[in-house]
């Protein structure tokens, strides 16, 4: 009875840290960024590929492009105003119609204007909807990240306890 007991706690103690180390693994692989569990097994993994198997460290290139964009716009526009001296209805008729053209001049610039608000408005409802999925994604991340191997690692820590429960047993009772 006491091999049995003794040979099931090292089973139960064998699975469970496994199943924990393995719980760790994974964590530490998906939000370390990259960097080894422990660096000194990469540094001698990285000099046993480059010394003895001769192989070529593996390179990633990474290409970037900038560019730019300039929109200028330029209007020139001039009148001729009638003589000092020019009859009453000529100079009626000039002022009704640089009347009309800083209405027309007012109506322009007011729909430019109301497109470009149209377009910040857009613009900001859209960068809003962008901040809350992202802001979503990291709460899902933060969630995964606090709690993601979490069931396994319990499993493997009651394994561990039963296991040395189970190993001990014999010892205790006599058995």
């Amino acid at each position: 009875m006491a091999r049995f007991c003794a040979i099931a706690g090292l089973i139960l103690t064998t699975v469970g840290t496994v199943l924990a180390g393995w719980a760790l693994w994974q964590d530490w692989r998906v939000h370390a960024g990259g960097e080894p569990l422990i660096p000194v097994l990469a540094k001698a993994r990285r000099w046993l590929v480059m010394r003895v198997l001769r192989r070529p460290p593996g390179t990633h290139v990474v290409g970037k492009a900038v560019s730019t964009s300039w929109d200028v716009h330029a209007t020139a526009t001039g009148y001729v105003a009638p003589p000092s001296n020019a009859p009453v209805d000529v100079q009626m008729r000039f002022v009704r119609e640089r009347i009309q053209a800083l209405e027309a001049t007012i109506a322009k610039q007011r729909q430019e204007l109301d497109q470009r608000i149209d377009r910040v408005q857009s613009d900001s409802r859209k960068a809003d909807a962008e901040s809350r999925q992202a802001i979503a994604d990291l709460t899902g991340t933060v969630r995964e990240l606090a709690t993601g191997s979490v069931r396994m690692e319990l499993v493997g820590l009651v394994l561990v306890g039963v296991g040395s429960i189970v190993a001990t047993a014999p010892a205790v009772f006599g058995w």
